[in-house]
């Protein structure tokens, strides 16, 4: 029997011997505090280096950017104050020191856990783009660090605007040269850094940057509570349309809206870092669409359980004064309630309150035609008393919704600063096979997590969870049970949630780690079960509701996965298994986000893909009614009632603004809509899709609005079924610009219709199957443009109906049941059909799916950690752990294979290693992450060989050997002067493996020297070659998800040799190639993705075999690159852009290219002139895209022999150069503005069945 009570009050027992129990000594902070304490402003003086200010009577004393020039000290505050935050200028008499120019200096702390510390600071002598970045790292009492990157905007800007993380403290009307005013604005700024919370802090490292500059530094106590998971409503809105997400005035209750009525707080006004009496508050995200405040339902927020002396809450009530109940929990199961009034924000009287902010006006009204109103408006602090003598595990929100928390900061107690146990990693027992070696620091159970259908076990998973965040990251181990939550959960940065798992097409159903989740029924709009901060990963994990257990009766829940939304990382999801929920993952602002393996009954909805930049990933998807159906859980309702249940309200994939997404392997059953193609109010969806397959549903693809630049759908089955089923629906949303590919793809409803099409877009189809339809036709449309080209109709009965607003249509070479096809067309476009019997000249991409390699990892469970004796690696990023590593590398080796774990920590290495044979050199990270996220992991710092490209490799591989879950990072690199170096990693044997690397600044990034080998989810740039298959013989390689990108090192936690933000957006490397493969044959890539390099794939010599499925090139020189002689090359879904003119060129051959090579389905923009054909080799081109509207000649054929069909065109000139050099052109069935015209020298190519649009 389900005993709520029973639950919460063993658990809280357990995690109480557990953590920080009665008697256990972790340590203890040295004195309490209480609000009105004082913020900590720190002497400087010692780390002052230069003068920056100068009076205006004697305006050549000092020099504050190498030009002499200096702020007026005449104008400067010598005290300011902004956002509660006091500081105080050093000296301004001349000759005094009064600025700090970072070079690494140290500031000694005096250990304690602050929560914010404000910079007074701005750049000087920055470049064009007005900025200039540095990296400070926080080095705590416990010995580990953290680090946070700042961007300073320069103090003669004369830009006002504030970013993210910067305040405008002052402007001053000039500034001075040595001999004069310079009449323009001058400004300081205020930044804030953000210390691990919780975390006593014992030194301050500064950036080594001179360009940046540091006035005064205070300093507050406190511990921020991560409110992410628990905001549920939008309070703020902005002013003006100042950014896209920024927008004017929303109120109308969807995205912003705090008081119900549209009526929201001024973000312009806000400070979303404020202090008062000494306690700083950090509130949430203002931009569009954020939530950012949580109104009280009666929530419970888990607390970092320790002592503390106060709750401080950030808030105000709306719809006049509201009066509700605080429930302090403390560890040993007691409670005390707090009775709290919050003020109504624009009570007329504030007196007798504390106020964090006062504000003078307010929005109102409804999205983009609101209006300022001129109502004083307030943000209040309450405080809640605690009980010191215990430890505190979380607070219970009154039951009011119109009581509104915006923030809340905990002051620490007498005996607060608890440490977690020292983490023990170590290989996990498993009860099912696994595809790697278990590794882990924790595991749930070491936190008392009891897998026994009865405990309530979020506070232990999450204590374990936070615990590994505390010390840098890693994974949390989960054994095979059944836990149960009666709360919700959030995976911090580079913590991997893991547990147990088997795929349910192979019995694992049932099986593994079962997380039961009990929070929320009835509230869709409540806290998700998880929630997944940046760069972080759940695993191996089956989700199961118990209480949505009645089909007739179905309850609504919030989403069982969300990305939190200020972290703009995505999560990896892998090995997952949904029992029923309501909604699956919400995947907003999860640039990078990765799904695989994820299988489940979802009943409203599976995914929400929205605000992505790139690459979000989607592979083997498949959400059925028969996972649940079939699980054993509970007493599972029919697969036939969920159905139906699905196709009334459920809807599989919402795709939004997604920018090259890619989807591989998505099975998608019952739904009422199975993809939902639509714009959000960030944009469109582009990106390729494979193997997509609809079945038993209504719709089987809605293709609502979407973006420009296309879609391609390959390799796919979309089915419908009942009278109303359409397969592809197009409606009149599907606009004029929007274009779809669809190869080798079967559309089937056999009581409805495959195709129905109502907008003005172009939708094409090439060996398409039309297997079945009902008393209406195969393809119905009313507008827009068709193309239809080398596909069977497999039913004899009307295929074709053209409505009058059909704008054109081009059917050639196709094949009918019956001998007289039935194409009706009342349309007086240019519709083009030729009904002679299918032919085979049509070329056709490869038959069958992509091959998918195997798993790797170590034959052994032999582990050696490198921190532990007899190693004793150091990891402090100064101390030369090479030879600690390379000892436990060989002794693995000797032992016949292992995992040798190098836990979070930058190790120093000063020379190189070598990776036995069947052995792994591990991180921490079970997934790929994006370096710029601020908690990095394990770090290899590399320096060896600078200079000297022919030197040892860093990292060698033998056979069978591998690395995963690290990065390797070269200190002294440079993005405008690259420093070579030899490769990074190096394959040496067959079979060696690389997986979950992160390489942000490479040379040369990976070389494989023998077959069988395995590149998987590789990130980051590299300044010469990213991957260089040079002469690879033996089996087929593999190189997968390669996101090949300067994001790593450009973006977020910069490192001190970062590139400037959008340098290589300007300056794109014209020397790099991401993907270089010469002379070696049988090469295998998938849903790769370069950024910004000279050639984002180049295949030369005698290479052949190759198979490209999904690549994307974005901002190249050349997008594909091709020499040599090399046959069967195929490229199938492929993205391109190369921005801008010159050169630039999507697809390139050299005139060396006497081979073959294919493109099936290609979208493209943004380069000027297009792609060329220069050698003597064979070129196809089906289903080709080229958005670009400017100059014409989007394709230029020089030299060989080219094929064009079923290609769009919206240039209104000569699309197609055929030059008096090439061999042969055919070029039938394709789409131009006002026709498709081709400038032809060549004097007859074979040029027919072209339509305009």
């Amino acid at each position: 029997m389900f005993i709520k009570l029973a639950r919460v009050t063993l658990v809280i027992a357990l995690l109480f011997s557990v953590w920080g129990g009665a008697g256990e000594d972790f340590g203890s902070y040295s004195k309490a505090y209480a609000s009105g304490t004082s913020p900590v402003q720190l002497d400087l003086s010692p780390y002052f280096n230069n003068d920056a200010f100068s009076y205006d009577a004697n305006r050549s004393n000092g020099d504050l950017d190498g030009n002499g020039n200096t702020i007026s000290a005449d104008l400067v505050q010598v005290n300011p104050i902004y956002a509660g935050a006091p500081f105080t200028l050093g000296p301004l008499s001349d000759g005094s020191q009064n600025n700090i120019k970072p070079g690494g200096q140290i500031i000694e702390l005096d250990d304690e856990p602050y929560n914010s510390i404000r910079v007074l600071g701005a750049a000087s002598g920055t470049d064009e783009t007005g900025y200039s970045s540095g990296k400070f790292t926080f080095v705590y009492a416990d010995g580990t660090t953290s680090e946070e990157t700042l961007l300073m905007l320069d103090y003669r800007s004369q830009s006002a605007f504030d970013l993210e993380n910067q305040q405008t403290v002052q402007t001053m009307t000039h500034h001075h040269s040595k001999t004069a005013d310079i009449m323009e604005n001058a400004r300081l700024y205020q930044y804030n850094l953000s210390p691990e919370p919780g975390k006593k802090l014992d030194k301050l490292i500064l950036p080594n940057n001179a360009q940046l500059n540091i006035f005064a530094m205070t300093l507050f106590v406190g511990i921020s509570v991560d409110l992410f998971s628990e905001y549920n409503h939008d309070g703020f809105s902005y002013d003006t349309d100042t950014h896209p997400w920024r927008n004017r005035k929303i109120g109308d209750g969807a995205y912003d809206s705090l008081a119900g009525s549209g009526k929201t707080y001024s973000a312009n006004l806000v400070h979303r870092i404020n202090a008062l009496d000494g306690v700083s508050y950090s509130l949430g995200l203002f931009e569009d669409a954020y939530d950012n405040a949580v109104a009280a339902v009666g929530q419970t927020i888990p607390l970092r359980r320790d002592n503390y002396s106060s709750v401080q809450v950030a808030g105000s009530a709306t719809a006049g004064d509201k009066t509700g109940t605080f429930r302090i929990l403390y560890t040993d199961g007691t409670y005390d309630d707090m009775s709290v009034t919050m003020k109504d924000w624009a009570t007329a009287n504030p007196s007798g309150q504390h106020i964090l902010q006062t504000l003078n006006h307010r929005h109102t009204g409804p999205r983009g035609s609101g209006s300022d109103e001129s109502v004083t408006n307030y943000i209040f602090v309450y405080e809640l008393a605690v009980d010191t003598a215990k430890s505190v595990s979380g607070i219970v929100l009154p039951n009011e919704w119109n009581m509104h928390i915006l923030a809340m900061t905990l002051l620490p107690g007498p005996t607060g600063g608890v440490v977690p146990p020292a983490p023990d990693p170590r290989v996990m027992p498993l009860t099912l096979p696994s595809e790697d070696v278990p590794v882990a620091m924790y595991s749930v159970t070491d936190f008392g997590a009891v897998a026994n259908d009865l405990i309530d076990d979020t506070a232990a998973f999450q204590q374990a969870l936070d615990a590994a965040a505390f010390y840098g990251g890693g994974v949390v181990f989960a054994p095979a049970g059944r836990y149960v939550f009666e709360g919700h959960l959030s995976v911090p940065e580079l913590v991997t949630l893991r547990g147990e798992w088997q795929n349910p097409e192979q019995g694992g159903l049932g099986t593994g780690t079962i997380l039961m989740s009990y929070e929320n029924k009835g509230n869709e709009n409540g806290a998700a079960f998880i929630s997944t901060k940046q760069s972080s990963t759940v695993r191996d994990v089956t989700i199961w509701y118990p209480e949505q257990d009645d089909i007739g009766n179905i309850q609504a829940y919030p989403w069982t996965i969300a990305a939190d939304l200020t972290t703009r990382i995505g999560p990896t999801l892998k090995n997952i298994t949904l029992i029923n929920s309501y909604k699956g993952f919400n995947l907003f602002l999860a640039a990078c986000s990765y799904s695989k393996n994820i299988y489940g009954t979802v009943l409203k909805q599976g995914f929400e893909i929205d605000k992505i930049g790139d690459i979000l990933r989607m592979e083997t998807v498949h959400l059925r009614p028969k996972y649940w159906a079939d699980s054993g859980l509970g007493t599972p309702p029919t697969e036939s009632s969920i159905m139906a249940y699905q196709r009334a309200n459920g809807t599989g994939v919402v795709q939004k603004k997604n920018d090259w997404g890619y989807m591989y392997d998505v099975f998608l059953e019952g739904y009422g809509i199975g993809l939902l193609v639509e714009e959000g109010i960030y944009g469109k969806y582009n990106g390729q899709i494979q193997k997509l397959r609809t079945e038993n549903g209504k719709i089987g693809i809605k293709l609502a609005d979407p973006s420009g630049a296309g879609i391609t759908i390959s390799n796919s089955t979309i089915n419908t079924t009942g009278s109303d089923g359409i397969s592809v629906e197009a409606p009149s949303t599907f606009d004029e610009e929007a274009v779809v590919f669809f190869n080798s793809t079967t559309f089937g409803s056999p009581d409805g219709i495959p195709v129905k099409m109502d907008g003005a877009g172009t939708l094409s189809f090439a060996h398409a199957t039309f297997s079945d339809w009902g008393s209406g036709r195969a393809v119905e449309a009313s507008d827009g443009t068709l193309i239809i080209t080398s596909s069977v109709f497999g039913v004899d009965q009307p295929e074709v109906w053209l409505g009058s607003g059909v704008s054109s249509l081009t059917m050639v070479g196709n094949e009918f049941a019956g001998n007289s096809p039935d194409v009706h067309s009342l349309s007086s476009g240019d519709i083009k059909f030729n009904n002679d019997a299918r032919t085979a000249f049509s070329p056709q991409l490869p038959a069958g799916d992509p091959l998918i390699p195997a798993n790797r990892k170590p034959s052994t469970s032999n582990f050696f950690n490198v921190k532990k004796a007899p190693y004793n690696a150091e990891a402090d990023g100064t101390t030369d752990d090479t030879g600690a590593i390379q000892d436990a590398l060989d002794d693995a080796g000797t032992a016949g294979g292992g995992t040798v774990y190098l836990p979070a920590g930058r190790y120093n290495i000063a020379g190189h290693l070598s990776v036995p044979g069947n052995v792994e050199l591990r991180g921490v990270s079970d997934g790929p992450y994006h370096y710029g996220s601020k908690r990095k992991g394990t770090v290899l710092l590399a320096s060896e060989n600078q200079g000297d490209e022919s030197g040892d490799p860093f990292l060698a591989l033998g056979q069978d050997a591998g690395v995963r879950g690290l990065s390797v990072f070269y200190p002294i690199q440079n993005f405008s002067a690259p420093i070579a170096y030899p490769a990074t990693i190096q394959g040496n044997g067959a079979g060696a493996y690389v997986k979950d690397v992160t390489l942000p600044d490479s040379y040369t990034g990976i070389k494989m020297n023998e077959g069988d080998y395995l590149i998987d989810y590789v990130r980051g740039v590299a300044l010469k070659t990213f991957i260089d298959l040079d002469g690879v013989n033996g089996d087929p390689g593999y190189i997968r998800n390669l996101m090949n990108t300067v994001g790593d090192w450009q973006d977020a936690g910069r490192e001190d040799n970062a590139p400037r933000i959008n340098w290589w957006m300007n300056t794109p490397s014209t020397m790099a190639t991401g993907i270089r493969i010469h002379n070696t044959s049988h090469v295998n890539v998938f849903q790769s993705f370069s950024y910004g390099v000279g050639y984002g794939i180049g295949i030369s010599g005698n290479s052949s075999d190759i198979q490209v499925y999904g690549f994307g090139a974005d901002n190249a020189e050349h997008g594909v690159e091709l020499g040599g002689s090399g046959t069967n090359i195929n490229f199938i879904n492929t993205q391109l852009t190369a921005i801008g003119g010159g050169n630039k060129r999507y697809i390139n051959t050299a005139h060396t290219f006497t081979g073959d090579v294919k493109f099936f389905n290609t979208i493209a923009w943004a380069a000027q002139n297009g792609s060329q054909f220069n050698g003597p080799g064979s070129v196809t081109l089906q289903q080709y895209h080229d958005t670009y509207s400017g100059n014409p000649y989007r394709i230029r054929h020089i030299s060989g022999k080219l094929w064009l069909d079923s290609s769009v065109f919206p240039q209104v000139s000569d699309q197609v150069y055929i030059s008096l050099g090439a061999e042969d052109a055919a070029i039938f069935a394709n789409v131009g503005v006002n026709g498709l015209q081709v400038h032809n020298d060549l004097g007859d190519p074979d040029v027919w069945m072209n339509i305009r649009k």
